[in-house]
């Protein structure tokens, strides 16, 4: 009952009125005041408990340990780098391990010493694999040597490489970039020896370099009598395989052929054989022989010891090698394979993180956490829109219920017409003007004389007129400008990323990718179109075996072509495998994103890597052809039959000797001109077609656009293919070469193409014969890489009407205490002025101008007489 009594007796509105009215009506204006008091900071504190408060925290000097506790827990971390560049080294550990073969007896200079000793002074049949054991297995050597050279090489560049950020990568973000270029290297790495060695085989084959060891031709010398007198003659005839299949072929047509590799019986020019070495093969080069075979014979020592006994040598003992250990091969992989893995069995790499922490040194990180129910925030706003709110309240609260009550009051019936209205409202500013101008808020029990009654109701005019003026002014600045707001969306869908992207309103869209490295394979697609050349009927074996090189036809008889055709028939596939291989490496390179990029950024970069890569990709053809080039001719290197050489035999001295000479200069009997092939280093003739005139002779017509140099690689990046592009041209050649056993129409070159008819094969080559690139960015499938869980984004909007009246409210609070405080003060400090002017002037007329000042500012000095 005491506490009823207290709720029902509270007056916060109590004035020196007694009368039962006006007590009534105090009393109404305080139930009034504490319920909508009580409402408004009851919203304020539930908006404020809901509020997220967005709060960046910094910390110089972190240790590992607080920033992956930090990370654990999902905070955004962000820290700068003392050192923005990292070298590889300092944080990655890779170190391949070689097959055994390497370390092996079998590449060491004492087993090729003892393959060459034992057969020095004998010879054998190009099957026989004495023949050719001591130059494969130092090829074997050399490529060891040369693949662990190249990848020590390349981990030397790949470890003084640096990883440049100016930022901190989290342990996941580096986790997936270091691994990404990890597999970049020995994806490059492996493809550039391999390559290498596609490249050189080629080269070697389609120059038709001829070997030391008898496997392609077999030159056979006649004693022969003349008229002027006799001399040994050799002529040259092909080596044939027999292969496993039964078939057989000469390495002219097909340079891969091979034939398993055997002990014959040498004893009588027999092909018996003795025993047959399981795996390995003899091929028209040692290369070639190397790559079929396997190492399968060498895993067992009994079969080492079956094959040492053939040789004519004192024994050794090879140590065989084991085939316990761990391997990725098998025992019949063949070498071919080892080889393209560049002898690696496994690599070992290790990515220590706290290497690279200390190595990029952060000395400050900062993050955001976006905070709710903070105590601090909602106290102060509570406190804020407490004084803002009980002053308005107190002001305004009591107007109302007065005029409710004098409304509620009045028995006339009410008239709604405009005249009544106008009269409401006139009369409502008469009572306004004499409740402004008796408006007391700093009404104090202890000072009631009315020089201090007036003081205070001037301090009241003040202060209301000021916060009058700031409280419309904050209120117009806050409605008219606009607040951040941060929003998340869950698991968005590619649809509604690419809106969002599209909105112009959005600032700072983040989609965390939950994958930060995205492969190029499903992120683009790049497709070459080749020049017709390639397709066509020129680099059909039909056309290449019609123009096999004899020995009695001049080097610039187009009859002698086939090996150039087949050159360009390699030329064709290497430029698509250089195109194959660099497609393999770029699909499976890393687009490492923290967040999903924006479409028009991931096409601008997708694009920018294909123009890269097909600027830098035809360098690499371009670089090994000229080196080789450069290296045949530096090295004058024997190739065809009787090209750049020919062979002489003398028996003068009762002892029979074979002579290869070098061939100094061709005869040009065209032009009646030589040309040398030593000292001219553009040794060009004109290729020729021998065709019947009308009276049957053989005449030599030039060929338009077909050029005979020094190797067949330098007569065929002279070539032109105007010919080729004439129907009428290539069928008088065809008419030439042609098989009447096997008639064949060849079809001339026919589709439009951004090259003239007359491009040369060596530009052909630079662009390795590409027409044109189809590239097509995927940013669809960039998204399903990146997988993002959430996008968060910040707009800018106006703020809602409760934001609004909090935020004006908790100004104007702060305003008014301290106009509150200042108010009395201004008004003292005038008014004492004013009296000190009053005194010293000593006349009417100062002091009538006294009181014109006094009442320019708003006050008088009649407060003089009041007191």
């Amino acid at each position: 009952m005491r506490l009823f009594q207290f709720i029902s007796e509270i007056n916060l509105f109590e004035t020196d009125a007694t009368d039962t009215i006006s007590i009534r009506t105090q009393r109404l204006c305080t139930w009034f005041f504490i319920s909508i008091l009580t409402t408004c900071l009851l919203i304020v504190t539930i908006y404020a408990s809901v509020h997220a408060d967005m709060i960046r925290i910094e910390i110089k000097n972190p240790t590992i340990d607080l920033y992956e506790k930090l990370a654990a827990n999902n905070y955004s971390i962000e820290c700068d780098c003392s050192e923005t560049s990292v070298p590889h080294k300092d944080f990655i550990s890779l170190q391949p391990i070689y097959h055994q073969v390497c370390s092996s007896d079998f590449v060491t200079q004492r087993w090729i010493d003892y393959l060459y000793d034992s057969t020095k002074h004998s010879f054998y049949f190009h099957a026989d694999f004495r023949s050719t054991a001591m130059q494969q297995f130092q090829l074997l050597a050399i490529l060891c040597q040369s693949s662990i050279q190249e990848t020590e090489d390349g981990l030397d560049l790949f470890f003084h490489t640096e990883i440049i950020s100016g930022k901190l990568m989290s342990e996941d973000f580096l986790l997936a970039e270091a691994p990404s270029r990890i597999s970049a290297f020995q994806r490059n790495a492996l493809d550039a020896f391999d390559y290498k060695l596609m490249f050189i085989r080629e080269m070697i084959a389609g120059n038709a370099l001829l070997s030391s060891t008898a496997t392609i031709f077999q030159t056979t010398f006649q004693y022969n009598v003349y008229k002027d007198g006799p001399r040994w003659e050799g002529t040259y005839s092909d080596v044939t395989f027999f292969q496993s299949d039964k078939s057989s072929c000469i390495c002219r047509e097909q340079f891969t052929c091979s034939t398993p590799a055997v002990f014959l019986d040498n004893s009588n020019k027999s092909s018996a054989y003795f025993y047959i070495i399981d795996g390995w093969y003899i091929g028209c080069r040692p290369i070639d022989s190397l790559l079929s075979s396997t190492l399968k014979t060498f895993y067992n020592q009994t079969m080492i010891n079956s094959l040492l006994q053939f040789f004519d040598n004192t024994s050794s003992n090879f140590t065989y090698l084991d085939a316990s250990k761990e391997s990725i091969f098998d025992l019949n992989t063949t070498l071919s394979t080892i080889i393209k893995s560049g002898f690696i069995e496994k690599w070992i790499q290790n990515i220590n993180y706290s290497l690279y922490f200390n190595h990029c040194a952060p000395k400050l990180c900062f993050y955001t956490i976006n905070k709710r129910f903070n105590i601090y925030y909602i106290i102060t706003t509570i406190i804020s829109v407490y004084g803002g709110l009980s002053i308005v309240l107190s002001l305004i609260i009591p107007a109302i219920v007065k005029s409710i009550t004098q409304h509620n009051a009045e028995t006339s019936p009410r008239d709604y017409s405009f005249r009544r209205l106008k009269q409401l409202i006139i009369t409502w500013l008469r009572q306004l003007i004499p409740a402004l101008i008796e408006m007391n808020i700093f009404r104090s029990s202890t000072h009631l004389e009315p020089s201090d009654i007036y003081q205070q109701r001037w301090s009241s005019r003040l202060y209301v007129t000021f916060l009058s003026i700031f409280f419309i002014s904050i209120t117009i600045y806050t409605a008219a400008t606009k607040e951040t707001v941060h929003t998340e969306l869950i698991k968005p869908s590619f649809d509604e990323v690419l809106n969002l992207q599209q909105e112009t309103s959005l600032s700072s869209l983040q989609c965390p990718c939950s994958q930060l490295s995205s492969s190029f394979k499903y992120s683009i697609e790049l497709i070459p179109t080749y020049h017709e050349i390639c397709d066509s009927d020129f680099v059909l074996d039909e056309w290449i075996r019609l123009m096999l090189p004899l020995e009695h036809y001049h080097p610039y008889n187009f009859e002698q072509n086939g090996p150039i055709f087949k050159l360009l028939q390699s030329f064709c596939k290497s430029a698509k495998i250089t195109i194959n291989n660099a497609l393999n490496i770029f699909y499976a390179s890393q687009l490492v994103t923290p967040n999903l990029i924006t479409e028009d950024l991931f096409k601008s970069l997708m694009i920018s890597e294909c123009e890269y890569f097909k600027h830098v990709t035809p360098n690499r053809f371009s670089y090994l052809l000229e080196f080789t080039r450069q290296t045949m001719k530096v090295n004058q290197f024997t190739y065809g039959i009787y090209t750049n050489y020919y062979i002489l035999m003398e028996n003068n001295t009762g002892h029979v000797l074979v002579y290869i000479h070098f061939r100094g200069s061709w005869y040009y009997h065209i032009n009646e001109i030589f040309c040398s092939l030593m000292f001219d280093p553009a040794c060009i003739l004109q290729t020729v077609l021998y065709t019947k005139n009308i009276y049957g002779y053989f005449i030599a017509e030039p060929l338009p656009g077909f050029y005979t140099s020094v190797f067949y690689v330098n007569s065929l990046l002279l070539t032109q293919l105007q010919c080729l592009y004439n129907q009428s041209c290539v069928n008088i050649i065809n008419s030439v070469i042609a098989d009447p056993f096997y008639p064949f129409n060849f079809t001339a070159l026919s589709q439009t193409s951004r090259f003239p008819n007359n491009v040369t094969i060596d530009f052909l080559s630079k662009h390795l014969f590409t027409e044109s690139w189809s590239q097509t960015p995927s940013y669809m499938g960039y998204f399903e890489q990146c997988q993002p869980h959430s996008c968060s984004y910040t707009t800018s909007q106006r703020r809602t009407f409760v934001l609004l009246m909090m935020t004006v409210i908790g100004l104007s609070s702060t305003v008014s205490i301290i106009l509150r405080f200042i108010s009395p003060f201004i008004i003292s400090f005038i008014l004492k002025r004013c009296r000190r002017t009053q005194q010293t002037s000593s006349s009417d007329d100062n002091q009538r101008g006294s009181k014109f000042f006094f009442e320019k500012n708003l006050l008088t000095c009649k407060a003089q007489t009041h007191r």
